[in-house]
């Protein structure tokens, strides 16, 4: 940390640059050189350096003589802008396109995906939708249906004021404080549409009160088509992703555990740095006698 400043020291990556991708100068930083191949994915509104910094870089940092990591900035975050974020039902099928074309043109064919929160997400499809390149995938606070109750913890979040100060800073450091809540508020807004749907259809027909409504139609009824080895990560205290959505992923996808940290919350991989690489370690491990 930078005493003068309060921000933490750049990360320096091996090798970064920008590909122009459905329209998106879709933005990639490299790190390490090992053998392991994992495409890293961050959380909404993410970086390598705002989500993953105490896993590349300090004394708990994954081995890059084992692995080589791309870490990829999802369309209109980051440095993947402009233009704006495509919010609609469509969104995570963009963001797939994305890093399978971002894969494709580093010339890594065959590579294991680790994501967090929106990055789960699309760790997860791109295991449905590239079952012959998707080795294994590591997922942490997946969430793949929404219901009239569990939009609510990330509607009380609009607010950037209300976050963790620690937290609100490594975006904050990325956007400014006056654009991290715009774009903030346009993924809120996104929610609030998803939200006032269900409430509607509840509302005309009461029979489906316990309706779930699919984030993505192949994230909540594809799990099934699912080759390849999944851990699946959850905190037992996580105030966003309830533990159904963990259960339900585990109890569809044929090869897949699911580990749950009883203490922890959704950003567990930053306080619970330790576990969790030895947790993911052993599972790319384990995964490697898969094929």
């Amino acid at each position: 940390m930078n005493e003068a400043t309060g921000k933490k020291p750049d990360l320096v990556p091996d090798d970064e640059g920008s590909v122009d991708i459905n329209g998106f100068p879709i933005h990639w930083q490299k790190f390490g050189h090992g053998p392991t191949i994992v495409l890293l994915i961050p959380g909404a509104l993410g970086t390598a350096k705002s989500d993953f910094y105490v896993q590349l870089t300090g004394p708990l940092a994954f081995d890059f003589n084992r692995y080589t990591f791309i870490a990829v900035e999802l369309p209109g975050w980051g440095k993947s802008r402009p233009p704006k974020r495509p919010y609609g039902l469509d969104v995570y099928d963009n963001d797939v396109k994305c890093c399978m074309q971002l894969m494709d043109h580093l010339n890594y064919h065959s590579y294991s995906v680790l994501g967090w929160s929106d990055g789960a997400k699309v760790a997860i499809l791109l295991a449905i939708l590239q079952p012959s390149k998707v080795q294994a995938v590591a997922a942490s606070g997946i969430y793949v249906f929404a219901n009239k109750t569990n939009i609510l913890p990330f509607l009380k979040t609009q607010k950037i004021e209300t976050w963790d100060k620690k937290m609100r800073g490594n975006y904050e450091e990325i956007y400014g404080p006056e654009l991290l809540q715009q774009l903030w508020d346009n993924h809120c807004n996104w929610c609030r549409d998803l939200q006032a749907t269900i409430m509607a259809v509840n509302a005309a027909k009461p029979e489906l009160k316990d309706l779930r409504f699919a984030i993505h139609n192949d994230l909540m009824n594809g799990l099934g088509r699912i080759r390849c080895p999944v851990l699946i990560i959850h905190g037992d205290k996580d105030a966003l992703i309830p533990l159904e959505q963990p259960l339900y992923c585990q109890e569809r996808i044929a090869n897949c555990t699911l580990r749950r940290f009883p203490d922890a919350k959704h950003n567990l991989h930053q306080t619970h740095t330790m576990e969790f690489r030895q947790l993911i370690d052993q599972f790319f491990e384990d995964s490697g006698d898969f094929y």
